[in-house]
């Protein structure tokens, strides 16, 4: 899981690579397949119009590895195609939390 900063940038400014980005977190599951973590709501990435998102990769033994992106509901940049691509998860954030469960695809 990795993500930007609260101003939209992986790195250091005014550095904004994500092939190595500051802010970027290992999860393994519980037994039950659950997990959570807590960080910061992540800015867009300065100069496009891509909403601020959070990458997951995922993968397990036997499964190649697949790539995810949850972004957040009212952000302007969400696209009607994102909430109909599964590679995408759109969530509500209520008091500062995304509280709805996440089923990867």
């Amino acid at each position: 899981m990795f993500h930007t900063d609260a101003e939209g940038y992986y790195g250091v400014k005014p550095i904004s690579d994500n092939r190595d980005p500051r802010l970027k977190l290992f999860l393994r599951s519980a037994a039950d397949g659950s997990w959570s973590f807590e960080t910061i709501r992540p800015g867009s990435d300065p100069d496009s119009r891509a909403p601020a998102h959070i990458h997951f990769e995922v993968g397990t033994r036997g499964f190649a590895p697949r790539i995810f992106e949850i972004v957040f509901e009212g952000d302007p940049f969400v696209t009607s195609a994102m909430r109909t691509n599964p590679a995408f998860s759109v969530r509500p954030i209520n008091a500062g939390r995304v509280t709805e469960r996440i089923v990867l695809r």
